[in-house]
């Protein structure tokens, strides 16, 4: 990929819900951090490969977002996952909501760069899967300096008829030492019993798909995450 198209490093710990109360007894306990009010969004995305799966085999995940400021595409690089903390490249640029996955299409921006490196500006991409999620989000202030987000999300990733329900706690690094950020946040997980979680959104989408046994569908097991 060229190298003038610079990623952002995005920095996350996502942990499964084991008990359905834990969302709101985490925005109890954690109220005395917070640098605002709990702020509730949801969006819809749509995660996109080309037909010959061209992104996936770079380790590469994009979606398309829409939510009520406005929708964007968003590419995901490969990383590091290890015990529900993620590190990962990323990409993003303004698009449509009724993008139709042309790549031509795509006003000019780092993504389309991106895809224009990978194939041809006539190509279409082709729907994976769709996710539609109800978000709470808190911003938190650490000790140190450090600033979070937290994020509750609840809702389900569907291929076709098949789905499976998201319920998850998201910390999203902001500011401050990344491992006392990451020291917090293992405390926070050990006090509330929140378990890692083991795939992402995008992953699940795969492997809700690959059941289907859709003509020219490649081996995804040993695929990583990324989205």
């Amino acid at each position: 990929m060229a190298a003038a198209v610079a990623p952002e490093i995005e920095e996350e710990i996502r942990f499964r819900v084991v008990d359905p109360a834990t969302p709101d007894a985490l925005l109890t306990a954690l109220r005395p951090l917070a640098a605002g009010e709990v702020r509730d969004r949801s969006y819809r995305d749509r995660y996109l490969d080309h037909p010959e799966f061209r992104l996936l085999r770079r380790r590469l995940a994009l979606r398309l977002r829409t939510e009520a400021s406005g929708s964007r595409v968003e590419l995901k690089g490969a990383g590091e996952a290890c015990a529900g903390v993620w590190q990962r490249q990323e990409w993003q640029q303004p698009a449509e909501a009724a993008w139709s996955g042309a790549v031509g299409e795509l006003a000019d921006g780092p993504v389309r760069r991106i895809l224009l490196e990978l194939c041809s500006r006539d190509a279409v991409l082709m729907p994976i899967s769709v996710c539609e999620i109800h978000r709470r989000v808190l911003r938190l202030k650490l000790a140190g300096g450090g600033v979070t987000e937290l994020f509750l999300d609840r809702g389900e990733v569907r291929v076709a008829d098949r789905r499976v329900v998201i319920d998850e706690v998201e910390l999203e690094w902001r500011a401050g030492c990344r491992a006392q950020w990451r020291v917090w946040a293992g405390e926070l997980a050990s006090a509330f019993n929140l378990a890692p979680a083991a795939h992402s959104k995008f992953a699940l989408g795969l492997s809700l798909w690959n059941r289907a046994d859709l003509p020219g569908m490649v081996d995804l097991a040993g695929e990583r995450d990324q989205g």
